[in-house]
């Protein structure tokens, strides 16, 4: 019988040895009459002092601590591959990519403010530096395969990446940018002011095309195909993103972890949604 005992005990702690923080088991109870089928909390990624800002690259997820003055490279299981800093960091608010290299927006106000890396080459050293246009301060950025746009807390600013120069083309009159993304399926820009509480949509030179109005508080969201993800006090919340139409809300189910309860940054990898939370990355899928 003690054999036994111990032998069930020894498989129970190995199992949960053997799991990873992404492999938890959801906390929302299946038997609840609100459990939503869908989309469930699956664990988090990432412990920061500050996370202001994550991007998914291919299977990576690259994010940017302040506090920490760090970029980390996560694989989408959730361990982390890498992490630097340096004299080429200052404070990192702002990161994206084109699909082959990593952008860090910095409060760098002698170097450069604007850094271009090589994710395949494991070094604090920016491959490439934009000019530095200080005291211009950027925040947030999104990248096409053609152009860099990167955004201060009123305006975006449009980029070369051939020529490393700002290219023709601006966006003025946002009251607090909290977040940019580029959706290459319809080629535009579409920027969150945080303060308006809306998204702006504009095309690749930057004219504008629509906004899209909310009720909530937001700061970040995804876009995935038709869909737009953004996070807010009340979860997760799936729009159309060529109507506004509102399909349905997740998230908000469960305790502690499984909930979100402000609005924060997101992406999108396949089927998953991401979320920041300030501190960590939490991972829902179906």
């Amino acid at each position: 019988m003690k054999k036994a005992y111990l032998a069930v005990m020894i498989i129970v702690v190995a199992g949960i040895l053997g799991c990873t923080e992404l492999k938890r088991i959801n906390p929302t109870d299946p038997e609840a009459s609100d459990y939503y089928v869908g989309m469930h909390y699956l664990g988090a990624i990432g412990d920061f002092s500050k996370l202001d800002a994550f991007n998914v690259m291919g299977d990576k997820i690259w994010c940017v601590d302040s506090v920490a003055n760090r970029v980390y490279k996560y694989s989408i299981s959730g361990d982390l591959d890498f992490s630097f800093t340096g004299v080429y960091l200052n404070s990192p608010t702002g990161i994206c990519s084109d699909d082959t290299f990593i952008y860090v927006i910095d409060k760098d106000s002698i170097i450069s403010n604007i850094k271009r890396f090589n994710p395949e080459y494991v070094s604090d050293t920016a491959q490439l530096r934009f000019p530095n246009y200080w005291p211009t301060e950027y925040i947030k950025c999104a990248a096409s395969n053609t152009y860099l746009y990167a955004a201060t807390a009123t305006q975006v600013f449009r980029f070369d990446t051939a020529g490393n120069s700002i290219a023709a083309g601006t966006y003025a009159g946002f009251t607090a940018v909290s977040d940019i993304k580029y959706n290459a399926s319809t080629d535009e820009v579409i920027v969150a002011d945080s303060a308006a509480d809306k998204l702006v949509v504009l095309s690749p030179s930057l004219t504008l095309i629509r906004e899209i109005n909310f009720t909530f508080d937001l700061i970040g969201f995804a876009i995935k195909d038709n869909f737009l993800y953004i996070p807010c006090a009340a979860g997760i919340q799936k729009f159309r993103y060529d109507n506004e139409t509102f399909v349905t809300i997740f998230a908000d189910y469960g305790e502690g972890a499984g909930k979100i309860t402000a609005p924060g940054d997101c992406g999108v990898f396949g089927d998953y949604v991401l979320v920041g939370t300030g501190t960590t990355v939490k991972y829902f899928g179906p």
